[in-house]
């Protein structure tokens, strides 16, 4: 046929594969211009300035925050709430209970447990009340007043003292006064209590101290007692210096344990044995 060529099949099918590979190759091109823009570094300008008036404005935020709450409670509570990012919560009227167990050193089974409680920012704490030690008054007892007859006199103005008779030891030239026989009578209103006497001999400028036995020492009133007192180491006398030794004036003077004194007798004794 004039005019048009003739195409066999086989020639046909080799025209549409070398079609179809020019559309893939056209395909991979375009892809591969896409992936190269891709690829391409991007580069970011960072300005300190910005930077700073950011953070200056979150702090702004943070201050008119915190300024409101001190001007509702008059307390700063920083809590923040793990659970949210940057949210915040408060922490008012928390309660922590806090078991401390304390084992004594020298009992094994023994627990002792204490429980703070803290409210808020304040710690309230329980403490036992102390025992007060009580002061017993002492105890005054009435002092039972004595009997008007037993009343010690220190006041004499009755007391009476007699020399019933002198007992002595005669040795040729000298002789020796060894005691003395007395009565002591009471006639105060109440007891006395004599201690000791003083006797002088005429012709002697000695004074010698006798103590009364116990029988004497206390005499009630009203009362006479009787008595041989010896005389400490005797009082030894001469008839030269004492003269007519058959009437020799004794004096004998009673005393008190204070010094004062309570009576006195002077008598005239028979001084030969």
């Amino acid at each position: 046929m004039k005019g048009k060529d003739i195409v066999w099949p086989g020639e046909k099918k080799k025209a549409n594969v070398k079609a179809k590979k020019a559309v893939g190759s056209a395909a991979s091109g375009n892809m591969g211009n896409k992936g190269s823009k891709l690829d391409k570094e991007i580069s970011l300008t960072i300005k300190p300035k910005q930077i700073l008036k950011i953070f200056m404005f979150i702090l702004l935020l943070f201050g008119v925050f915190f300024l409101g709450r001190f001007s509702v409670s008059g307390d700063f509570d920083l809590s923040f709430a793990t659970g949210n990012l940057g949210g915040l919560a408060t922490a008012d009227n928390q309660e922590i209970d806090v078991k401390a167990d304390v084992a004594n050193s020298g009992e094994s089974n023994l627990d002792a447990s204490e429980e703070i409680v803290l409210e808020g920012s304040k710690e309230e704490v329980k403490e036992e009340p102390k025992e007060v030690a009580k002061v017993e008054e002492p105890k005054v007892e009435a002092k039972e007043e004595a009997p008007e007859n037993d009343i010690l006199i220190t006041d004499y103005n009755n007391v009476i003292l007699a020399l019933d008779k002198a007992n002595v030891k005669w040795m040729d030239t000298w002789g020796k006064i060894q005691s003395v026989e007395i009565s002591l009578k009471n006639g105060e209103r109440g007891r006395v209590e004599p201690s000791y006497m003083i006797m002088n001999v005429r012709g002697y400028d000695l004074e010698k101290r006798i103590p009364l036995p116990t029988s004497l020492k206390t005499v009630k009133r009203g009362t006479t007692l009787k008595a041989r007192v010896t005389v400490p180491s005797g009082f030894a006398y001469s008839e030269i210096t004492a003269g007519n030794l058959a009437s020799v004036p004794v004096t004998l003077i009673l005393f008190d344990a204070a010094g004062n004194q309570m009576a006195k007798v002077e008598k005239a004794a028979n001084l030969i044995e």
